[in-house]
């Protein structure tokens, strides 16, 4: 059940950030993954993190990344009950294909698209193919800053795409650039869940008080938002799926929330901040230990730091 907030500017003056993006992943704590790192075997520098379940290489994709080109994406899952398809092409997908700049979901790249529009309509036309998503494609080069929403769940009634009239499910949407908070989770940008309300009214105020240009105050502002896990805590814990609805930060369960869960212990397990001023990406990184539940961050952070080119 992950999270992001973020502000997008597409004119910031020389002391605020062009983007500022926080993500808090939830996923099970045995599922193999890797944190922010520089792709092997890519000309254009994708910096991001991976998902390791899958046994082939090329089968691996991402859930939030950006490359050296100033394309950055994020990728939520659309929570249902029953996915529709038993093969469907990997939805880490979507975001990889667009680091590498590919033409085709699901395709290794072989041409480049004009802009992301291009990606968008591409990943839309083939929107039948996935289980529920989120997706959302970012150009942040100056001068070219826009950020695209995809979905194929209809965006208001909370409906799966019928996989016989495709057309019938689904949404592009342009966002703001105007600097305003955003939230998104596992339900449409249309029909946000109250953790989502929540946390875009605490994520802006929290810009608002901070001193932005320190990255530091920026930081330690947003941070606190990110580890919301009201109305629940390590000694109340969510009993329904449904539960999960209302905590940005999810306590680390070891009780299966649904029939369809998997064994294993379930929780927020990194929480990745993200500034971009200029032309200097900022990441910091929080991973959450599997054995504590206090559902604090942790004070250690990895920090790193990326380049976009003009």
């Amino acid at each position: 059940m992950c999270i992001v907030f973020w502000t997008l500017r597409q004119d910031p003056k020389d002391s605020e950030y062009t983007l500022v993006l926080a993500f808090n992943r939830d996923e099970y704590f045995e599922r193999p993954t890797v944190g922010f790192h520089l792709w092997e075997g890519s000309d254009i520098d994708i910096y991001a993190p991976k998902d390791l379940r899958p046994p082939i290489e090329s089968y691996r994709g991402s859930w939030l990344g950006v490359n050296r080109h100033g394309r950055l994406a994020f990728l939520t899952n659309y929570r249902e009950q029953v996915y529709h398809h038993k093969e469907t092409i990997s939805r880490g997908a979507l975001v990889r294909d667009f680091l590498f700049s590919g033409s085709n979901p699901g395709d290794e790249a072989q041409c480049k698209p004009a802009d992301i529009m291009d990606y968008a309509q591409m990943v839309y036309k083939n929107r039948h193919k996935y289980d529920g998503f989120n997706l959302v494609l970012l150009d942040l080069r100056p001068g070219h800053t826009q950020a695209i929403y995809v979905t194929n769940r209809d965006p208001k009634t909370s409906s799966s795409v019928n996989v016989d009239m495709p057309e019938q499910g689904g949404l592009i949407k342009v966002l703001d650039t105007t600097g305003i908070a955003q939230g998104l989770s596992n339900s449409t940008i249309l029909d946000p869940w109250p953790k989502v309300l929540r946390g875009i009214d605490s994520f802006g105020h929290a810009l608002e008080s901070a001193n932005l240009d320190s990255e530091k105050d920026t930081l330690d502002a947003i941070a606190p938002v990110m580890k919301d896990s009201s109305p629940y805590s390590s000694s109340r814990l969510p009993q329904r799926l449904k539960d999960l609805e209302e905590c940005i930060f999810v306590p680390q369960l070891e009780k299966p929330l649904s029939a369809n869960s998997e064994p294993g212990i379930y929780g927020t397990r990194t929480t990745d901040i993200l500034l971009l001023r200029g032309n200097r990406l900022t990441i910091a990184e929080y991973n959450h230990d599997a054995a504590s539940i206090s559902g604090d961050i942790p004070n250690e952070r990895k920090f790193s730091y990326f380049d976009i080119s003009a």
